[in-house]
């Protein structure tokens, strides 16, 4: 199904709540492009489904959180025309209904590879240090020590100095 239609709203919401505050260089260019910016966030951080409506009309495009953008939404919002998810997925829009009413969903993918990477580093030093601090140790997999033959790597019967090694569960190196 091909829609044309002329675009006659000028408004983008956007209801990312982390940039509710903050000057904005897209902003500027947003304005400069004739458009008129609007930011706006629900009382409790994300909008509601109705807060969502009531904030729709006159609007074309939305920087959109987590919202949900149902069909409901889609219905009472005739002039939208493009929903951008800051950040990756579409968990809170019902990318049918906006299929149906002729709605472009997009994704802003990297937008926080940055954020989920530092992030990831961090639970994994403190996972680290929690770990050490319950077993006294540096563990490998399980709680063990590491074997020291590189990652996958599975201990045989015997250790490096003859003793016996004790088998790991079934599936412990898979879970490495």
């Amino acid at each position: 199904m091909r829609y044309t239609r002329t675009m006659t709203a000028r408004r983008v919401l956007i209801t990312v709540p982390h940039t509710y505050q903050r000057d904005a260089p897209y902003l500027q260019r947003l304005e400069a492009a004739g458009l008129e910016a609007e930011r706006r966030i629900g009382r409790h951080g994300k909008l509601t489904e109705d807060e969502l409506r009531d904030a729709l009309p006159g609007v074309f495009a939305t920087l959109a959180s987590s919202e949900p953008y149902t069909e409901r939404v889609f219905r009472g919002a005739p002039e939208l025309r493009v929903v951008a998810r800051w950040g990756v997925g579409f968990d809170a829009i019902d990318v049918d209904a906006a299929t149906s009413h002729g709605v472009v969903v997009c994704t802003a993918v990297g937008a926080n590879h940055e954020a989920v990477a530092d992030y990831a580093v961090s639970l994994m030093c403190t996972l680290k240090q929690v770990s050490s601090a319950t077993t006294g140790s540096s563990p490998g997999v399980s709680g063990r020590p590491s074997s020291g033959r590189g990652s996958g790597a599975r201990p045989s019967g015997s250790s490096a100095s003859g003793g016996s090694a004790k088998p790991w569960p079934a599936g412990a190196a898979a879970s490495r």
